[in-house]
């Protein structure tokens, strides 16, 4: 139950795009979390989160950002220009999706085209001990960073961080939101061998995106990672924005 200097009242979801925070920050007053989280409007508390917090309207359909049927879904996540590839991705995942699991998608700009990026696809009959990711095309391993399994995500950035090329690297960025330390750490050890001008350009399109993982990883290192990271600025997360940021400066 939440105490009423917690509650925020919700906004109309079709106009905004929301971004979750983590369940440890629910004893966060309303004015404590909209100065954690520049440019908060509103919230919705649900499922051991804190809230949906939206940042504004995007200029992306909001039906081609609602749950999709998993080959739909996989086709929309990369530009038109990668149509047969990520058509064979829809295809070799489509025996380890579960196709009930369905979670809206986060509108990025790849180069001028919108995509949209499923926040969590459900692979139960996918494992990361097994040796399946390394036979799978690369816009199959990008669609694997978006497990709900904490393994295979990291399996996958890591078998795809080292290519150079615009579609892949919003995988990569969405994941300085994690919470799993390890993955956000793998990629801010990973910026030296990234391409700058392909992620420089991907910052200058997606700034309310950046923002958005910015305050994620903000409340992530409150919430958990104080310990360790006593400065804020040395926490990986946010350490690797800000080299990216640099690039697009």
């Amino acid at each position: 139950m939440l105490c009423k200097s917690c509650f925020i009242p919700p906004l109309t979801p079709e106009l905004f795009a929301p971004l979750r925070l983590p369940f440890a920050s629910r004893h966060l007053p309303s004015s404590r979390l909209a100065r954690l989280v520049p440019g908060i409007h509103g919230a919705n508390f649900a499922d051991g989160w804190v809230a949906d917090i939206c940042f504004g309207p995007h200029n992306y359909g909001m039906d081609a950002l609602s749950p999709k049927p998993f080959k739909e879904a996989a086709r929309r996540a990369f530009p038109s220009s990668m149509t047969s590839l990520a058509n064979e991705a829809a295809s070799e995942l489509s025996p380890f999706v579960d196709d009930t699991y369905r979670q809206r998608s986060d509108a990025i700009d790849v180069t001028g085209q919108m995509i949209a990026i499923p926040r969590r696809l459900h692979f139960p009959d996918l494992s990361a001990a097994s040796d399946t990711l390394s036979n799978l095309n690369p816009a199959s391993r990008c669609l694997i960073t978006r497990a709900t399994d904490g393994r295979l995500r990291q399996q996958a950035v890591r078998s795809v961080i080292g290519h150079q090329n615009a579609w892949v690297a919003p995988f990569v960025l969405l994941l300085l939101g994690e919470y799993v330390i390890e993955i956000v750490e793998d990629v801010r050890d990973a910026l030296p061998v990234l391409d700058q001008s392909v992620y420089a350009n991907l910052i200058r399109e997606n700034r309310q995106t950046v923002q958005r993982l910015r305050a994620r990883a903000t409340s992530y290192w409150d919430a958990y990672h104080r310990q360790q990271y006593p400065q804020k600025r040395d926490y990986p997360g946010l350490q690797a924005l800000h080299e990216m940021e640099t690039w697009a400066a």
